[in-house]
């Protein structure tokens, strides 16, 4: 992911080997990151959705604006 000064990123590894990462996107419009690899879940919290499914296809998360996104690879 190219840094991006709208993005706040924090990650952390779960006791299951699985790591998270939460995206912060404070910008105005949606940031993709590209050449996520693995098993890939990601779900988006804003003031439409709470913890709401987001596709990955092709290895690519798009960051919606004003939302966090919770990425989990496994």
């Amino acid at each position: 992911m190219v840094a991006k000064p709208a993005l706040k990123v924090s990650a952390f590894r779960n006791t299951d080997g699985s790591r998270v990462v939460e995206i912060l996107n404070t910008g105005m419009a949606p940031v993709t990151w590209e050449g996520v690899s693995g098993e890939v879940a990601a779900y988006v919290t804003n003031e439409d959705e709470s913890l709401g499914s987001i596709p990955v296809e092709g290895g690519t998360v798009t960051l919606l604006p004003h939302a966090l996104t919770t990425v989990v690879l496994r």
